[in-house]
């Protein structure tokens, strides 16, 4: 998954911040989410092995792999 992505407090970094105030006013629930957000979202579907990569620019990874049942 690539996107803008939030620290805990949802206050930083300040990109990801106002792209989720952005999404927040153009969007019926728009926002933009945290690790942590992810992490839950992506070891709910089975994922493992799930890291954060940080890539040049504004936008992270959110990576994790899941084996074929």
């Amino acid at each position: 998954i690539q996107d803008f992505i939030l620290d805990e407090t949802r206050t930083s970094p300040k990109h990801a911040a106002l792209f989720s105030i952005n999404m927040l006013t153009g969007t019926r629930g728009g926002s933009s989410y945290s690790e942590g957000d992810y992490t839950a979202w992506l070891t709910s579907a089975g994922f493992k092995r799930i890291d954060r990569v940080r890539i040049p620019g504004p936008t992270n990874l959110m990576v994790g792999v899941r084996q074929p049942s």
